[in-house]
């Protein structure tokens, strides 16, 4: 009985917490934003992939002094994805991820509706939970920008054209 009472408070803090981000990206919605939410274990697991560093890609800081600053670097990286890559699925991860799960939406949608999902993650709150982290569930491709507490970390797969980024594993 328990274990069944703990199970239905957590499906309603879920629920809760859906309705919250619906409410939190509606502004996104009523200008055109299509998206659905992506399974909670599974951005769990990508999220915990990207966070480990277990993909390979390249890391750089960055200096980021604004949010527009911010936006132009993320709209750059996703345009070297080639327009081939546009209607790809990725996930965006915000500060209910792990509840919910990501924000699931092509990558052009992502793209087009950048200043409203900057603001829906907070992204100037600067802290890990409100960075920007777009990937593609396969992890062909993927565009972070993660606060540090020295900064920003511009993280992308595959390394942009012509950057000195350092690769890891």
């Amino acid at each position: 009985m328990r274990e069944k009472l703990i199970e239905k408070l957590e499906e309603n803090k879920r629920n809760l917490l859906m309705k919250h981000v619906c409410t939190e990206l509606k502004s996104c919605e009523e200008s055109g934003f299509v998206y659905q939410f992506a399974d909670a274990d599974q951005s769990r697991q990508i999220l915990e992939t990207v966070l480990s560093n277990s993909f390979q890609s390249a890391v750089r800081e960055v200096d980021i002094s604004d949010r527009e600053t911010a936006v132009s670097l993320i709209l750059e990286n996703i345009a070297d994805m080639g327009v081939e890559r546009m209607n790809d699925i990725v996930y965006l991860f915000h500060p209910y991820s792990n509840e919910v799960g990501a924000i699931k939406c092509a990558l052009k949608d992502c793209a087009s509706h950048l200043h409203c999902l900057m603001d829906f993650i907070d992204f100037e709150g600067r802290l890990l939970s409100n960075s920007f982290i777009v990937v593609e569930p396969s992890f062909s491709f993927s565009v972070c920008l993660f606060h540090t507490e020295y900064g920003c970390e511009l993280v992308c797969k595959p390394p942009k054209r012509g950057t000195k980024c350092i690769p890891f594993l």
